[in-house]
């Protein structure tokens, strides 16, 4: 099932240069698997988990969602771009170049998703939204966010301030965020909302 929706609100931090590929299978224990699959949440990642976009991608793009939708559905958001874990200042990523993959996790039984509403900085563009129900009563809500469009509003800086106050950021650094809230309207009435920001950052 396809949606094609506006994108709300998109804040905004600069990204990552280091080397591109990531792991999401590292230090994953038992307890992890249990907790995180009874979980709900929503997740960022570089397509192909390379920060740098290449013309000629070596895996199916397809198959490597629907591996990393099975991945989450097992383990959570490990390694997820929202976890704020890069190298540049307060864990952002330095100068990336790819676009993201959007993953939202659902325990909604047998409720099924009406409407959906997502916001990117105060923009609305136009997102192509994926659902995928599976075996354990979970939905996941998918996207592909391009780097044309998150980079146009990367760099908005009339989104202010950043959304942590406490964040330590250099004086000659330029740190920008991305904002992603998503709404989502189930056929009972409830609805289900997250937000989660994306830092980036650029300098020497």
């Amino acid at each position: 099932m396809r949606w094609l929706i506006p994108i709300f609100l998109l804040s905004i931090i600069s990204f990552s240069c280091g080397s591109g590929k990531t792991d999401s299978t590292e230090n994953l224990s038992s307890d992890t698997v249990a907790k995180s699959s009874k979980e709900e949440f929503m997740a960022l990642y570089y397509l192909n988990d390379d920060k740098y976009a290449i013309d000629d991608p070596v895996i199916n793009i397809e198959e490597w969602i629907d591996q990393k939708i099975e991945f989450i559905s097992m383990y959570g958001d490990s390694n997820s771009l929202f976890q704020r874990k890069g190298g540049g200042p307060a864990g952002s990523e330095w100068n990336p170049s790819n676009d993201f993959l959007f993953l939202c996790k659902l325990n909604n039984k047998s409720e099924k998703v009406s409407q959906i509403m997502c916001t990117l900085n105060g923009s609305q563009p136009n997102i192509e939204f994926n659902i995928k129900d599976n075996k354990d009563d979970q939905t996941i809500l998918y996207a592909i966010y391009p780097l044309h469009l998150w980079d146009s509003l990367l760099f908005n800086n009339s989104i202010k301030p950043i959304p942590d106050p406490e964040l330590e950021i250099p004086p000659d650094i330029e740190v920008y965020y991305l904002k992603f809230i998503i709404q989502v309207s189930l056929t009972s009435g409830d609805t289900k909302s997250f937000s989660d920001y994306f830092l980036s950052s650029y300098g020497e």
